[in-house]
This record gives C-alpha cells, structure tokens and sequence, in this order.
C-alpha cells in the first residue's frame, strides 16, 4: 500500500495539492529587504524633519507591548506590527548607535501628542488605531517629501516598512500611545 501523505518542515512553505496548480505569492512584503543602511538614512531623515520634537519625557515605567496595545484600543495595527517586527528590532539596535537618538523619542512623542486625546489636560486613552493612522501619515509625509529620500534608491515599499517599525519601537519605547503604568503611578 503506499501512501500519498506530504511531509513538510521548516520556515517559508507552501503546500499545494492537486495538479496544473498555478500558485502567485501575494503574500506581501518580505521585510528582509529593507537593508540597516537604509533604516539608518531614514532615521537620519526623520530625525532632521520639520516635525518638531520640543517634548519632555514622564519617567514612569515602560508597559509590554501588547499590553499597551490593548490598554489603548489598538485593534488592526497589532496584526501590522506583526509583520513588521523585525524592523521594529533592526531600529532599536540603530538607535543604540546613532550619534545622538533623543531628537527621534521626542519626535515621536510630540506626534503622539499632536493626535492625542485629554480631558481636564490629562491624558486619556483615545481611538489608537486612528491615532497610529494619523502618525502613520505625518511620518511617511515627512520622509517622503524630503529631497534625500527622493534622490534615494529607497522603494516606497521599504519606506512603509520603516514606519511601521519606527512606529512600533515608539511604542515599546513608550513614547506612542498611553502608557496604562501612567495611571497606577509605576
């Protein structure tokens, strides 16, 4: 008796059973082509941007990730800092070594501020997903409008990766999104 029972292993498969099968990945971006350089040239162009970064930092305890996405209403963008986890990580390892990484915390933070929600001037949690889209926007406005990227060889496709990854190192860093550690004073 034989048996036509397929085994695979490993990373990155794709099973297809049948014949004259046709297979298209549309599976996305491969985030493994958005190079450290890259990443660096971008941080080096958001943190020269005309956003401003004039903010002051609270010193209260960082909160976990999803933790904070949850605390803050943040539904679709989890599923889209899944994906882009690894740029999240390449940043945080840059920012280590870039010359000097406040100008980017603070950047970040006054972005955060400008789509924030407050009552009676305190903080409150507020829509986080339509807060990310609006940072979203005025960081890929910032770097797409400015003449070094332009003159870049720098695809569009990694720049949305960036984003997304700088976003979300903004919010592991607790400068994007309320930290719900604020409320109970840690």
């Amino acid at each position: 008796m034989t048996s036509n029972r397929q085994v695979i292993r490993g990373n990155d498969n794709i099973q297809q059973n049948g014949d004259n099968n046709h297979v298209t990945n549309y599976f996305g971006y491969n985030s493994g082509d958005l190079t450290e350089s890259e990443i660096y040239e971008l941080l080096k162009i958001f943190v020269t941007s005309d956003i401003p970064g004039n903010v002051d930092f609270a010193n209260t305890n960082p909160a976990k990730f999803k933790e904070k996405l949850l605390y803050n209403n943040v539904t679709k963008y989890k599923f889209i800092f899944d994906e882009y986890f690894e740029e999240q990580f390449t940043i945080l390892k840059i920012s280590e070594d870039f010359p000097d990484s406040e100008p980017i915390m603070r950047k970040l933070r006054t972005l955060f501020y400008d789509e924030a929600k407050f009552y009676n001037h305190e903080l409150v949690v507020g829509d986080g997903d339509k807060q990310l889209d609006e940072i979203y926007e005025k960081i890929s406005r910032s770097i797409t409008h400015d003449p070094r990227f332009i003159d870049s060889s720098i695809k569009e496709l990694k720049m949305d990766a960036f984003v997304y990854g700088l976003m979300s190192y903004g919010i592991l860093k607790c400068k994007i999104l309320k930290n719900p550690n604020e409320e109970s004073g840690d």
